[in-house]
């Protein structure tokens, strides 16, 4: 028991949050939604929010009825005057019989069932919890109030007959504080006295989901709302059977006399309120202008039936003096007839006496609107967005009827108009459609037979008459004249002449077909058909025999067939037929063993041409585009549109299974071709026979197959000839033309986002590409069979040189177009840039290209030429010596440059002052007397015999040093004469290579 408790008040909980937060409503039924508190000021959302909205509140409000009726039994059961009562808790409840009064003043479930006897006792609720209150078969009477609400939030749930019925008529069957809220369930019956509050006090929320409930009021009060000089926060009625009768100045439901509103809502149930002075629906009669209120009257479904019997007050709206801020009607049936209005003193829906030509907005775009003297206070207008005139066309003859829409919306209307008292029954819907253009109506019957009408404006009359010149079952046909040029078949449309129509849809969906008569030539645009066979096997379009198609695509247009037999293709193009396709539009077709565009099963196509739009035609033995199964696809040209055909065993353009194409011709668009077993373009699967003739001189074409992406070398036109092979430019931006040798190829964007590649089709040569801002030049890749882009030409010049090496400098981009190759003879390359063992002082050139890689080909070769420096070296050689004396060297200077070109050697040499043989003459320098003596020359200790010899080479800068030296002097008589002596030698150097 505990635990059933527990869940009871959480489920509670939770329904009495959503009653603050939203407004509840009956199935069926559209509601408008609100938000935050329930008595701040609601906010309309759209009709999706609505309807998610109505689909929580049902389920919830199950749920409670379910949970709440598993808390049985009770934790305190009691009788008391002659009522059997049980509480979910023994606290929850108590009574004064001093004055007759069941207390409620703590949240949970009470039930009180009476036993058959009128008793005079009070129920009063004064909490701030939720209460869940169900009163089965209660009757009550007296001077006091039968059920009086204080506070907090009450589900009154209705079990069997119960009477509310106090002796005066100014208290009413129940009061709604304002501090309290109420919401009316169950399927018993509740009838009596008035729902709201008494005179002079102001009431609080009221809602009713179901019952039957039958009140009245007889004074100043409504039925259902305020007493006089009352302010109601509001009511809602989301379903149920009500009649509300006010016979004095009050509303039947909304305010009384001097009374105000926020707002009133039907959504749904069946309702009948007659008022006098006051509205039927809306406020009461104001004793002065100005003293009654009504925020917003809105109406989405039910069968309402709103009767003023007062000469001045509004059906739907004011009472004398009053008038309405809002009216929106979005659904429901609805009749109304006020007696003031008949007299010329009111209106149907608007102001009452005094303000009958004054309501503020009129928002009509929903239901049907039985009004009888079609008279308001303003003219009624779509939505507060278009603000477009509504008129109302009569659609006679509707007895029985399910289902209206207009323009495929649903009006929300599910029962027809109902006599009540003066307000005549009917079987026709008064449907208020937006002026200056015609409208669809589609109507479902109780057995869901759907038939169409076309509500036609006359601009002149302002008036809408009912057509069907342009209907054919689930089609609307402009241009011919139905009968003579096109006309019903049994479920097709069959256009019989040539000449220009438009087909579009009257339901979401269906599965007629169209079929072009023989022998004709049409130009038919199709507007989003959407053609679906499931029971039978039937194409969207039959083109029959000699008969040309000009398809224009408006829109997204589907012809699927489901059925697992079916043989047709999604269009079939009879073999002696055309069909041409453009337009903009998109065009889906899907067939199994017929092509889906093109040939039936076993049969071949018709010439097939494809200019623009979005094209997806799958099949799953027939091909893509081509023939049906077992049937050669033959006369096949697309000259642009995106175009995707795919098949399992056939081709995606051709042949069907096991069969061949022939005459494919592809000069523009982006195309993708793909086949599970067979190939993309050509033959089917298991074809015997070899496909021909295959062209694709532009586009972009991505073919793919199991067997073969393209059956043969496809070539560039019948009269060029040239085979062509595939490019894939890879990374690019979606264009509409590519450019090729400054010949426009057209494409129609990717072939799907996740591939940003176009496939290009290209005589094997080189060729410049512009594709959006870039321009792209390929090569033909002999050696590989590919076409590969060309980088640019690279910068040849040099970053340092020296006496016997070049360094060039590495061009940019490497990492695109592959490593730099370097050649100083232009045959044999290398990849290091720097060329070594070079002659000093000597002119080379020199050449650099881009080496290539898998996206790109060599490039063109660039070249320039240069100078090696000069060879550098310092050589040191003894200044002076002493013959007889040590010997000196003659060496390379290390701390000074020494580079020699490739090669290259520093040769020393005496060019004078000493014998061949190597002696020298040295002369006395003092006295008179001036003779000579001789020195021999010595070079690493040896005597240096030959003059014509090097005295040292020198080719490194680490080379060893030479030493020379001068033997002791000697003298022809053999006696030096005393003495000092002199002599010079001239060394030379000189630099080989």
């Amino acid at each position: 028991m505990k635990k059933k408790i527990v869940i009871f008040l959480a489920i509670f909980t939770l329904f009495g949050s959503l009653l603050r937060s939203s407004y509840i409503y009956a199935e069926g039924k559209e509601p408008e939604n609100t938000q935050g508190e329930i008595k701040a000021e609601e906010k309309e959302v759209t009709q999706e929010a609505q309807e998610d909205t109505q689909k929580d509140a049902k389920e919830k409000s199950e749920a409670l009825s379910m949970n709440a009726n598993d808390v049985i039994p009770f934790a305190n059961d009691g009788y008391w005057e002659g009522w059997d009562i049980r509480a979910s808790s023994k606290d929850m409840w108590s009574v004064d019989d001093s004055t007759g009064t069941l207390m409620v003043n703590k949240g949970g479930d009470i039930t009180i069932a009476g036993t058959g006897n009128m008793v005079t006792n009070t129920i009063r609720v004064d909490t701030n919890d939720t209460v869940y209150l169900r009163i089965n078969s209660v009757e009550m009477e007296g001077d006091k109030i039968p059920i009086d609400i204080q506070s907090g939030l009450v589900y009154l749930e209705l079990i069997g007959n119960n009477t509310l019925q106090p002796w005066s008529p100014e208290i009413p069957g129940i009061t709604v504080s304002p501090n309290a809220e109420l919401c009316i369930m169950g399927d018993g019956k509740l009838q009596g006295g008035k729902i709201g509050s008494q005179d002079n006090m102001d009431c609080g929320f009221i809602m009713i989901n179901s019952g039957s409930i039958s009140v009245q009021s007889v004074l100043s009060g409504a039925a259902i709302g305020g007493g006089k000089n009352s302010s109601v926060d509001g009511i809602v009625i989301n379903g149920g059977t009500i009649e509300a009768i006010s016979n004095g100045n009050g509303a039947a439901i909304g305010a009384g006399e001097d009374g105000k509103i926020k707002e009133i809502s039907i959504h749904g149930g069946d309702i009948k309120a007659k008022s006098n002075d006051g509205a039927a629906i809306g406020g009461g009669k104001a004793t002065a202008i100005g003293n009654v209120r009504i925020d917003k009257i809105t109406i989405t479904g039910g069968n309402v039936k709103a009767y003023s019997q007062g000469f001045k007050s509004a059906g739907i709206g004011g009472g004398e003096n009053a008038t309405v801020e809002n009216v929106t009607i979005t659904g429901g049936t609805i009749s109304i007839f006020s007696m003031g209005a008949a007299v010329g003193q009111a209106v149907d829906i608007g102001g009452g006496y005094g303000l009958k030509d004054q309501m503020g907005d009129f928002w009509l775009s929903g239901g049907s609107l039985y009004s009888m003297n079609k008279m308001f206070s303003n003219a009624p207008l779509n939505n507060d967005i278009d603000r477009i005139p509504v008129f109302c066309l009569e659609l006679p003859n509707q007895a029985g009827t399910k289902n209206i829409k207009v323009d495929k919306k649903d009006y929300n209307i599910t029962s027809n108009h109902e006599g009540y008292r003066d307000i005549a029954a009917s079987d026709s819907f008064y449907l208020y459609l937006p002026g200056g253009k015609n409208h669809i109506i589609t109507v479902t019957d109780a057995q869901n037979n759907v038939t169409h009408h076309e509500a036609v404006w006359d601009n002149k009359k302002l008036v809408f008459t009912l057509s069907d010149d342009r209907i054919a079952g689930d089609f609307l046909v402009e241009g011919g004249t139905k009968g003579v040029d096109w006309d019903l078949g049994e479920d097709y449309l069959v256009v019989l002449n040539s000449g220009d129509y438009s087909v579009s849809m009257l339901v979401d969906k269906t599965d007629h077909f169209i079929r072009i008569f023989d022998g004709v030539e049409i130009n038919l645009t199709i507007n989003d058909l959407n053609i679906e066979h499931s029971t039978r096997d039937a194409p969207g379009i039959l083109i029959e025999n000699n008969t040309k198609l000009i398809l224009n695509l408006v829109g997204t247009n589907r012809f699927i067939n489901n059925n697992s037999n079916r043989n047709d293709a999604g269009i079939i193009v009879r073999s002696s037929s055309s069909l041409v396709i453009s337009g903009d539009g998109t065009l889906i077709c899907n067939a199994n063993s017929g092509a889906g565009i093109g040939g039936g099963n076993g049969e071949e196509n018709g010439s097939i041409v494809i200019n623009s739009g979005t094209i997806n035609a799958t099949s799953v033995s027939g091909a893509g585009i081509g023939g049906g199964s077992g049937a050669a696809g033959t006369d096949i040209t697309i000259n642009g549109g995106n175009v995707t055909a795919s098949s399992s065993s056939g081709s995606g353009i051709g042949g069907g299974s096991s069969s061949y194409g022939q005459n494919i011709e592809i000069k523009g668009g982006t195309v993708t071709a793909k086949s599970t077993s067979g190939d993309g373009i050509g033959s089917g699967a298991s074809s015997s026979q070899s496909s021909s003739n295959i062209y694709i001189g532009g586009g972009s074409v991505k073919a793919s197959g199991g067997n073969k992406d393209i059956s043969i070398v496809p070539k560039n036109s019948a009269s060029g000839n040239q085979e062509v092979a595939l490019y894939e430019m890879k990374n690019q931006s979606s264009v509409n033309t590519i450019k090729i040798d400054n010949i426009s190829y057209k494409v129609a964007g990717y072939h799907d986002a996740s591939d940003k590649s176009y496939y290009l089709y290209m005589t094997k040569e080189d060729h410049t590409i512009v594709c959006g801002s870039n321009t792209y030049t390929v090569g033909w890749d002999a050696t590989n069979k590919v076409f590969k882009l060309k980088p640019p030409k690279p910068v040849a010049t040099t970053i340092e040189m020296t006496a016997n090496s070049i360094t060039l400098m590495t061009p940019l981009h490497t990492e695109t177009y592959g490593a730099a190759q370097f050649s100083l003879d232009g045959k044999t390359w290398q990849t290091s840039k720097t060329f070594s063992n070079l002659k000093a002082a000597t002119t080379y050139k020199f050449y650099v290209k881009y080496g290539g890689n898998a996206d790109y080909t060599e490039s063109e070769v660039a070249s320039g030429s240069a100078i090696t420096h000069a060879a550098s070296y310092t050589i040191t050689i003894p200044s002076t010596m002493t013959a007889g004396g040590t010997s000196q060297n003659i060496a390379v200077n290390t701390a000074q440059s020494f580079v020699l070109g490739y090669g290259g050697q520093v040769n020393v040499k005496v060019t004078s002052g000493m014998t061949s043989a190597g002696i020298m003459t040295l002369t006395r320098t003092s006295g008179t007397s001036k003779p000579t003596i001789s020195s021999q020359f010595k070079v690493n200790n040896a005597n240096f015999t030959n003059t014509n010899n090097n005295v040292a080479t020198f080719k490194t800068k680490t080379d060893t040093a030479v030493p020379i030296s001068f033997a002791k002097p000697t003298h022809t008589s053999g006696v030096v004469p005393a003495g000092v002596y002199s002599g010079t030698v001239v060394f030379t150097m000189t630099y080989t290579q």
